[in-house]
């Protein structure tokens, strides 16, 4: 998800990522406008990215859009995976 976001920020700031909640089933498409996240979403960080690089692997596998924080609690409930930071992806506007 972040690599996706500042990738696409810089190559085509108008774009659609495709992408599934939670990693799951549901699909979902993040647009992107001059730049700018058009979506009401959220991201989950269960690893905290000081420490992404321990194993970059797991890190970038849980960083994953959601609906809502309530569906990040289940997320992680039914992972077995301690929940991290739940931001807006809001956030990434104005980031490129």
């Amino acid at each position: 998800m972040w690599c996706a976001l500042g990738i696409a920020v810089l190559a085509a700031p108008n774009a659609v990522l495709h992408v599934r909640l939670g990693g799951e089933h549901e699909p979902a498409d993040i647009r992107l406008r001059n730049g700018a996240v058009d979506a009401d979403l959220v991201v989950h960080f269960a690893v905290p990215p000081r420490d992404a690089w321990q194993n970059v692997v797991h890190y970038c596998s849980t960083v994953l859009p959601f609906r809502s924080a309530e569906d990040v609690a289940r997320w992680c409930e039914r992972h077995r995976i301690p929940q991290g930071a739940v931001i807006s992806i809001a956030i990434f506007n104005g980031v490129g």
